[in-house]
């Protein structure tokens, strides 16, 4: 579970659409993946929007707490669970931002029985490491690349600009006002705006 990887599957997917390059919006870990794509197959990559994340790697401030966060989902005894609501009061004594832990319950998947957790707690806490990285790639995307950052955010700051512009130096950075780092709920109508206009669609 790497960013090579990620960005892998991502250009498998695109060379089915066919052959002109296309145009690629990630946000967070979905961002760096593109970024690392736009970077090691720039041939299928058009324009490329990344929402709230930069191309560095991540340690403490608000990043540290994943690792708990991980912990905490995998201790939870799903067998003794039988409405989300349930799973969001155990886990609200680590992940206090309700925000977060309603978008982590969204994640639970009703089965006979119980619930499970759609995504794989164990490969995501063996590859913290590079999950909260970014890969040293000797690489530039010459294309249009439009960095949409949160106001209210702080993975994307002041001194990543350098790092933004020497993988993409045709980037323009823009702040989503009112925004942290989940934008499309914070401020989903200025988000929009931005990405139409990014798009060139007004």
């Amino acid at each position: 579970m790497t960013y090579p990887e990620m960005a892998g599957d991502v250009a498998a997917y695109v060379e089915t659409l066919g052959p002109d390059p296309v145009d690629i919006l990630g946000h967070s870990m979905g961002g760096k993946a593109s970024m690392v794509l736009a970077l090691t197959r720039p041939e299928l990559v058009r324009r490329l929007i990344v929402v709230d994340i930069a191309p560095v790697p991540y340690r403490g401030g608000a990043q540290e707490p994943y690792a708990a966060y991980i912990a905490a989902m995998k201790g939870l005894d799903l067998g003794r669970i039988s409405r989300r609501s349930e799973a969001d009061a155990a886990l609200a004594g680590v992940i206090t931002d309700a925000s977060m832990r309603a978008f982590l319950v969204q994640n639970l998947e009703s089965i006979e029985g119980g619930y499970r957790w759609r995504f794989n707690l164990d490969a995501i806490a063996a590859n913290m490491s590079a999950l909260t990285g970014f890969p040293e790639l000797d690489a530039r995307f010459e294309g249009p690349v439009t960095v949409l950052a949160g106001e209210l955010s702080d993975y994307v700051r002041p001194r990543d600009e350098a790092a933004i512009r020497g993988y993409f130096p045709q980037s323009r950075i823009t702040v989503i006002d009112g925004a942290g780092h989940w934008a499309h709920a914070d401020q989903p109508a200025r988000l929009l705006k931005l990405l139409r206009a990014a798009l060139g669609d007004g």
